[in-house]
Order: C-alpha cells, then structure tokens, then sequence
C-alpha cells in the first residue's frame, strides 16, 4: 500500500480545473436590500437579484438557493429563471389546470389595513442541470396575474410607513456549481 502526501494540487493547464462529481466547485452569492414592488400583471424580472455564474464544466449541474423577503397585497407570485444568452426559462413551477396561475411561491393577503404591514420569507431551492457552458444568469420574477389593484413588494412592506414598526429587509441568492 502507497500513500500520497501533498501540500497543494495544481492544475497542468489554467481554466481546466479539478472536478470532483458530487462536490461544490465554486459558490456565488447575492444579498439584495432595496426595496422594489411590482404591479405587473406579466412576470417581470427584480433585477437587484439577477445572480450570473460562470460555469467550469458544461455537464455540472447548479443548486439555486433563493431567500426572498416579500408583503402582498391582494394575490402574487414569485418564480425563478434561468437565463442563458438573453433567454428566460422559467424553472420548477406548479402544475396547473383551466385559468390557475404556476408560480414557485404564491401568497395573498386580505386588502384590509392590518395585512399592509404583514411580510413573509420564501424559501426557493432548485437544482438544475443547465447543460451548457459560459455565463448563467437566474433571477427572481414577481407578478401578480390577478389584478394590476394587487402589488408585490420585495424586501419591505406594502405600507412603507418611515416607522419603527416598519421593517426594511433583505433577500439573497446562493448559487452553487456541483461537479458531475
């Protein structure tokens, strides 16, 4: 029996890295804390949370980790993309049937005054498997497809009183290459 002792592992060849199937290559993290809203009945993209990754391998797949702090008012909706070359794919949505909307996260808070000041926390984890090479952008949409009366509020409440009693959060994205 041999044992190998070393100090450090270097790659022969720059840019060609050592991939382990199974272990995290590389980790990129983004924490937003503006507070933005949204009255779109379309699905529009909360920029501030846009994360790109460049990927080391082509095969590898990346578990998203998104935490986004948000309030409602009336019906909305969260979900996630993946954006490869200036194309949205929505990833990881419920099924539906007739007029449901398909959304990863979903909340609707009573239009009465106590529910302006509610505010919720969204755990969204995916792993994809985006089968290619280069730049990889995910982002986080919001809308609420019932009503433009309805708003989505990220990293704050729907009434922004300048309060004490009114909170100013924060919401990120962890995006983490597994080797294959």
């Amino acid at each position: 029996m041999s044992t190998l002792y070393v100090d450090t592992i270097n790659e022969k060849t720059s840019g060609n890295g050592i991939i382990i199937p199974g272990h995290v290559l590389q980790v990129v993290n983004n924490e937003y804390t503006a507070r933005t809203s949204t009255n779109s009945q379309s699905w529009s993209e909360i920029s501030g949370l846009t994360t790109p990754i460049t990927l080391l391998n082509s095969s590898s797949k990346v578990l998203i980790q998104a935490s986004v702090t948000y309030s409602v008012y009336g019906h909305g909706g969260l979900r996630i993309y993946r954006s490869v070359g200036g194309t949205d794919t929505v990833l990881t949505i419920g099924d539906t049937s007739g007029s449901r909307s398909r959304e990863a996260v979903h909340a609707y808070k009573t239009t009465t005054y106590s529910s302006t000041y509610d505010a919720d926390s969204a755990s969204i984890t995916i792993l994809d498997t985006p089968s290619t090479s280069g730049t990889i952008s995910y982002k986080v949409y919001a809308a609420v497809p019932h009503s433009s009366g309805y708003s989505v509020v990220i990293n704050g409440q729907y009434s922004d009183a300048d309060a004490n009693y009114t909170g100013a959060t924060i919401s990120t994205m962890t995006l983490m290459e597994i080797g294959t």
